[in-house]
């Protein structure tokens, strides 16, 4: 779920990028050099295509390729865009629903800073990022957040896996939860993502997750997830987005809400 690179590579290789959504808003950020294969995201789906050789690797998909979960981040940020611009409610006094909700934000998974990024820009309070890789944490993540001038006390990073997330995070902490790519993963690591979810998503909370029908890296896949999700009767599950049904594997971003019960 990160991009590794040798310890002298990785700085050198970071590159000042950009990310244009649909509304026109743009998310700067700090990335290897070519890592993202996007620059703009639309609304048909993450097939966004920015050139021809995308379209090429969009037929060909398969387990080494290191840019797919950029293509997941796109996707989440595309759908938090969307979010902003469209969704209002007579209770939110004329803002998004989503900007009413955004208070506390954590990221988690496929970690690059680009949906808290946002998130910031667009009403949250704070942004806890999980990063399990120190060297990205330092050379691209930090970096994307001091590109966007975030204030020191609305951002906390940790390092580690989801069990020192966990420890550092009070019950319901978090008003929304961002995970792109945490289901490019061992089926072993689903009921522990599950249960963090639970532990730490808010009573009126959302947690939003990318991930594609299934990988050819791993065993773990969406409808894995969510019969794990149905099994456990905690969440409500809503399909936000999903890419065209010419990608060869299609990738959701799904939408989980506590049951009210």
């Amino acid at each position: 779920m990160v991009l590794i690179l040798p310890s002298k590579a990785s700085q050198a290789a970071a590159t000042n990028c950009e990310l244009l959504l649909e509304s026109g808003k743009c998310i700067h950020y700090v990335a290897p050099a070519h890592a993202n294969p996007c620059k703009e995201v639309h609304t048909e789906s993450n097939d966004i295509i920015a050139d021809n050789n995308i379209a090429k690797r969009k037929s060909s998909y398969g387990a080494n390729d290191s840019s797919d979960d950029w293509e997941g981040v796109n996707a989440l940020c595309h759908v938090l865009d969307s979010m902003v611009q469209c969704e209002t409610d007579a209770f939110t006094e004329g803002r998004s629903v989503l900007e009413a909700c955004f208070k506390c934000v954590a990221l988690i998974g496929f970690a690059t800073g680009l949906p808290s990024v946002f998130a910031l820009a667009n009403g949250a309070r704070q942004a806890t990022v999980h990063c399990s890789n120190k060297e990205n944490l330092e050379c691209f993540i930090k970096p994307t957040f001091n590109r966007n001038k975030v204030n020191q006390s609305r951002r906390k990073f940790i390092c580690g896996d989801l069990k020192n997330l966990r420890n550092s995070t009070k019950p319901k902490q978090f008003d929304v939860i961002l995970a792109p790519e945490y289901i490019n993963a061992n089926l072993t690591e689903f009921e522990a993502l599950h249960d963090f979810i639970d532990y730490a998503l808010a009573a009126d909370g959302i947690c939003l997750l990318t991930a594609r029908m299934f990988y050819f890296n791993c065993d773990g896949s969406l409808p894995e997830f969510l019969s794990l999700v149905k099994a456990r009767g905690k969440f409500d599950v809503y399909i936000r987005w999903s890419s065209s049904k010419l990608d060869v594997v299609q990738r959701k971003v799904v939408q989980l809400t506590r049951i009210i019960r």
